[in-house]
């Protein structure tokens, strides 16, 4: 992979480069043939709660973490047990015909939002972290739910297609992002509270406010993140130029 993942645990940091210790090999001879799957991202999660940490943090590599970070993170794990930002986008539209077969789910009963698979903490020590813990741990073993193409902007000419799903409304599958929404909407004995809704702040701000940014004023050199955010996510050459391992 040209990416590496990070989770972060309070007493340390662990880098993850897509190969866990307990991830099986056949998911890796997998993805060689139906693309990028984000299993590694669980399996990894896996590896630090095996050694025993009971609060983690998962943060992508494209993701900077800055100083208000912990006592916003600390306090809202405290009192959820479960760090989970709802973005903007729509289950329904961002998962494969095969996703909703194995959930038994008609595809109308998915309008309700994804979850940021960039940044999710929790906590085993609180029940709802516990809860969604369990529950991802054994969505993790249905395999299926997590492969499948990622279509727009990556792969355009999957849409429409048997492999993606025949309603062109579906715009492509968000692998974790999916399974993370099934589980908090689904799942869960209580709907967790969101740490955040929407992809631009108060806490985690993701490229579209640079965007609107621009928007707003083409005419400055640069564009900031407010000082004040926990969490900011930069894109990579490979985000802009569509050439992500997917």
């Amino acid at each position: 992979m040209l990416f590496c993942s990070r989770i972060v645990g309070w007493d340390n940091t662990v880098y993850s480069e897509g190969k866990p210790n307990s991830m099986p090999s056949h998911i890796v001879e997998r993805e060689k043939h139906e693309g990028f799957s984000y299993l590694s991202k669980f399996y990894a999660l896996k590896d630090c709660v095996d050694r025993g940490e009971t609060r983690l943090l998962w943060v992508d590599a494209c993701v900077h973490l800055h100083e208000p970070l912990l006592k916003n993170v600390n306090s809202h794990l405290d009192e959820h047990g479960c760090l989970l930002i709802q973005a903007n986008s729509l289950l329904k539209e961002w998962c494969t015909d095969r996703f909703c077969r194995i959930i038994n789910k008609d595809r109308k009963d998915l309008d309700y939002n994804l979850i940021v698979g960039g940044v999710f903490g929790f906590d085993l020590n609180h029940p709802a972290g516990k809860d969604f813990y369990d529950n991802l741990e054994k969505l993790t073993k249905e395999e299926s739910l997590w492969f499948g193409p990622c279509g727009v902007p990556w792969k355009k000419e999957d849409v429409g297609t048997e492999r993606l799903s025949m309603d062109t409304s579906v715009k492509g599958h968000r692998h974790d992002q999916a399974v993370i929404a099934f589980i908090v909407n689904e799942l869960m004995k209580e709907k967790p509270s969101m740490f955040q809704s929407g992809e631009v702040g108060p806490h985690f701000y993701t490229q579209e406010y640079t965007i609107r940014e621009y928007e707003k004023d083409p005419s400055k050199d640069s564009y900031y993140f407010p000082a004040e955010a926990s969490f900011t996510h930069h894109p990579t050459k490979h985000h802009l130029e569509n050439t992500l391992l997917r």
